[in-house]
């Protein structure tokens, strides 16, 4: 592969993961958790295939601002899915009666008759 296969090569799956990302900020913004669960393993997917090309491949400047863009949209979508997670716990514990004045990302506290709660329907 040559040197241009190699960046262009890169640039199309920094381009790649960063629709995945837009896609996955989509997803979490709607609580669709079939679509994260499907990005997640896309991701995995891509980042496999990225790790092997970084090994061979060189990063230009336009790379480089690309993976900065990367690691921001990686960044919020952590947040969201911490908030989207910290926002069911709470629901979960007003269903159960718990207090919910607890830190956002705490663990929650053992319930003393370990009581259950079907939020089926």
């Amino acid at each position: 592969m040559t040197n241009a296969t190699q960046a262009d090569e890169l640039t199309s799956l920094l381009s790649e993961l960063e629709g995945l990302l837009h896609g996955e900020t989509v997803a979490l913004k709607r609580l669709d958790r079939e679509a994260i669960d499907e990005f997640a393993s896309r991701k995995i997917e891509l980042l496999e295939r990225l790790g092997r090309t970084m090994s061979i491949a060189r990063l230009d400047p336009n790379n480089r601002s690309q993976l900065a863009r990367l690691h921001k949209a990686a960044l919020m979508n952590q947040l969201l899915l911490v908030h989207a997670r910290d926002a069911v716990r709470g629901t979960l514990a007003m269903l159960v009666g718990e207090n919910t004045a607890r830190s956002p990302s705490s663990h929650p506290t053992p319930t003393a008759g370990g009581m259950r709660v079907d939020v089926r329907g």
